[in-house]
């Protein structure tokens, strides 16, 4: 699936050795993902402050588009 390919690529692309991941879709029945690329250390408190916006990553746009190139333009 389309989810499970972006996964691979988001691990790869990050080097992070797991994901997590939220599936939503509340108030409208619809597929909506959120993943999160995490080291296999991370502990709870990290998972979390992610989650919540609490931690946050320099945006890189750059990985965006190779992302989208290496799934073919399907996102």
């Amino acid at each position: 699936t389309i989810w499970h390919r972006t996964e691979k690529l988001l691990l790869a692309l990050t080097g992070a050795d797991r994901s997590i991941v939220m599936k939503l879709g509340i108030q409208t029945p619809h597929l909506h993902l959120h993943l999160y690329p995490f080291a296999s250390s991370a502990g709870r408190e990290e998972v979390f402050d992610a989650i919540e916006g609490r931690r946050r990553e320099a945006r890189d746009d750059g990985w965006v588009v190779k992302l989208r190139e290496r799934l073919g333009g399907a996102v």
